[in-house]
């Protein structure tokens, strides 16, 4: 299933956007003073995000901006009864003899750490 999270769909989500973006431009302007840390700007670059520029970013972000996370909580573990369930304890899928789920999408909270540790136990077993 697509799994949209709306990236700067709010406006107060872009201001904050353009703000950090803003806010980074100014620690790379202060390390640039050191010759030895400096650095430049790649993406969106220095153009975008100008004082009170919000569409240059948001539409920078529309075609760049990605996820760095395992998304979870994605499909229902729960009894076959419920029809929005996808999978039952063994992580078997409803409908579809000898298929198991062995990612993050049936657990049903974010872990805090990496989900990677546990979806390799989850595999394992």
């Amino acid at each position: 299933p697509l799994i949209d999270p709306h990236y700067l769909s709010e406006s107060f989500d872009v201001r904050v956007f353009v703000e950090a973006a803003r806010f980074l431009r100014m620690v790379r302007c202060k390390l640039n003073e050191d010759p030895e840390i400096g650095g430049w700007e790649v993406h969106p670059g220095e153009k975008a995000a100008a004082n009170g520029d919000y569409e240059a970013p948001q539409r920078h972000a529309g075609v760049n901006v990605e996820t760095y996370y395992h998304p979870v909580s994605t499909c229902k573990m729960d009894p076959s009864s419920d029809s929005m369930s996808v999978v039952e304890a063994r992580l078997n899928v409803y409908g579809i003899e000898r298929l198991r789920v062995i990612d993050a999408s049936f657990i049903p909270k974010v872990p805090a750490a990496h989900a990677c540790a546990p979806m390799v136990m989850i595999a394992d077993k």
